[in-house]
């Protein structure tokens, strides 16, 4: 091995080198030296720098107490790599081994230990800083598709508990196409990316560390969209719903934003409150307001797949029912009613025994049967809209909080829109942060583009296929109605109410064009996805040929918006 007790500028030979020598000697090479003789080779050197008072400068003996510190991490020994691997002077290789030991730490009181003796015996807390930063830059570049292809990135598990990450988050990957169709699924996250995720917790167990924690969670995020600048970034990929909602939702401790927000309040007088973050209190309201843009992004993505899930539920639904009608209705033959409408006496003859019945009493409890089986109906249908419209504007709400995020400022606590404004960044739209650097710059608007066109689709989508539901439910409600049971008005009801909501729809395409928003440029814009704007002006004319069919008219002028009561 090297000798690095050699003579360099004037200085004399550590006394220190005869005994690392002698220890690899021992052992015959560095790659078979035992276990014992490994902790006595390093507790003597630690030994002699004490009893000879040598510098922290002399890195002879580094790589003696390096070798029993590989050996503790390999038998998982948490609570004695800390105390060695701080005798190691040489600060990089210091670094290198606890960044290597903390990355496969898995269990979160594990990760408390480390951390917790790492300030106990490095007694610096910039240093603990440094090295978890490094941890989590380490397991997401060791991840990243790039490392991928050339092998690495696989997990060791080292310390790691054997569970599947599932849930009542939905997945997503279909979602971009026009939703899911289904409810609950376990979260879909490959492996690799459940690593990165992982990673985060590592920043929230200091709470001076949480702000970071937040940046490197935008990272992220950026990434499962397919934007980066870092060269590790995937860019173009697929989307990643169900990894970014993990995080968000699961992995990002919940007072990390209050950290962020504190730091972005402070003023240049204030100084920075932890040197070691290195950033200027406009730069964390940048990081503020960018995590709640990813928040309001997820909240419409879920509010959207409610929706969806609601309307294919109450489609089934329907579809159950109408066969049942067939066969028991206006249009059937006689029978229990199997749950769907609780009345036994309604419909007790088929029209055949309609036609051919001559005495009044059998014609009038049949009239009374068919009124109370059309009230039911009412009933029912009345009940299924107010369902939907509750979904509908609940989604229509949250996806236009991302499109006019710079007005409704989503999920912002107490003081952090001001904080903003300060930054010059509060009263801009959705992911403009007003970065000054050109490649930070180029970052947001690659996020804008790939994201808000599927964003004006979804709300588009939510009206369009909303009001198809009403159009059904009115053509359900006519084949019960009659001058008799008076349902003829509660069917215009529903047509109103249906017309309504494709104007609402038509009225998306004003959105896109106005000058207030300015959306039309992300969906001119070569970064965008190239066929939203095809899928928009299909959906739109489809809005429109729906809203024809509906009134013979094209007009926009809404009547009756509070819809059936």
């Amino acid at each position: 091995m090297q000798n690095f007790g050699a003579t360099t500028c004037g200085r004399a030979p550590s006394p220190l080198t005869p005994v690392r020598t002698a220890c690899w000697s021992l052992g015959g090479s560095e790659s078979v030296l035992l276990p014992q003789l490994q902790r006595f080779g390093a507790h003597l050197i630690i030994f002699l720098r004490e009893v000879l008072g040598h510098s922290e400068d002399d890195v002879n003996g580094d790589d003696v107490v390096s070798a029993y510190v590989d050996h503790l991490v390999a038998h998982q020994q948490v609570g004695l790599v800390a105390l060695y691997t701080s005798h190691i002077n040489d600060p990089a290789t210091k670094r290198r081994k606890y960044v290597h030991f903390m990355k496969e730490v898995q269990d979160p009181e594990d990760r408390q230990t480390c951390i917790d003796l790492a300030l106990k015996h490095f007694g610096d807390e910039d240093q603990v800083f440094q090295i978890t930063t490094t941890t989590v830059d380490t397991i997401r570049k060791e991840n990243s598709p790039s490392a991928r292809g050339a092998g690495a990135g696989a997990a060791s598990g080292m310390f790691a508990r054997t569970e599947t990450v599932e849930g009542d988050v939905q997945a997503t990957n279909d979602a971009i196409g026009g939703g899911v169709a289904g409810s609950n699924k376990a979260l879909e996250v490959s492996s690799t990316d459940k690593r990165k995720i992982q990673s985060i917790p590592w920043l929230c167990i200091e709470p001076t560390h949480k702000a970071e924690a937040v940046r490197q969670s935008n990272v992220l995020l950026c990434q499962f969209f397919g934007v980066g600048v870092e060269e590790d970034a995937e860019p173009g990929g697929p989307w990643k719903l169900d990894a970014a909602k993990l995080l968000v939702e699961r992995f990002l401790d919940a007072s990390a934003m209050e950290t962020v927000h504190e730091y972005a309040r402070m003023s240049d007088k204030d100084g920075n409150p932890f040197p070691s973050l290195n950033r200027h209190p406009s730069e964390w309201a940048r990081v503020l307001k960018e995590h709640r843009c990813w928040q309001a992004f997820l909240g419409a993505n879920d509010a959207y797949e409610e929706w969806h899930a609601m309307l294919v539920q109450k489609e089934q639904e329907q579809v159950e029912f109408e066969r049942y009608e067939k066969q028991y209705g206006q249009h059937g033959g006689g029978g229990q009613q199997r749950g769907f409408v609780p009345l036994e006496a309604a419909y007790p003859l088929s029209a055949r025994e309609v036609a051919a019945a001559t005495d009044t009493e059998t014609l009038y409890a049949h009239a009374v049967g068919a009124k109370e089986f059309g009230e039911k109906t009412w009933e029912r249908v009345q009940m299924q809209c107010n369902e939907v419209h509750t979904k509908q504007e609940a989604a229509e709400a949250a996806l236009m909080m991302v499109l006019d995020f710079q007005k409704s400022r989503w999920n912002l606590k107490e003081g952090e829109a001001k904080t903003m404004e300060s930054a010059l960044v509060g009263s801009k739209g959705w992911m403009v942060v007003g970065a000054d650097d050109d490649d930070i710059g180029d970052q947001y608007t690659l996020i804008r583009q790939r994201c808000l066109p599927v964003v004006i689709v979804w709300l588009h989508k939510v009206l369009l296929d909303t009001g198809r539901w009403y159009k059904k439910a009115a053509q359900r409600m006519k084949a019960v109605a009659s001058e008799a049971n008076g349902l003829w008005g509660r069917v215009e009801q529903i047509e109103i109410a249906a017309a309504n909501i494709f104007r609402k729809a038509l009225q998306v395409a004003d959105l896109v064009a106005s000058r207030e928003y300015r959306l039309y440029t992300v969906l001119q814009s070569e970064g965008s996805n190239d066929h939203h704007p095809q899928v928009l002006l299909k959906q739109l004319n489809e809005s429109a040929t729906e809203l024809l069919e509906l009134t013979g008219t094209l007009s926009l002028d809404m009547e009756n918006p509070n819809g059936p009561n």
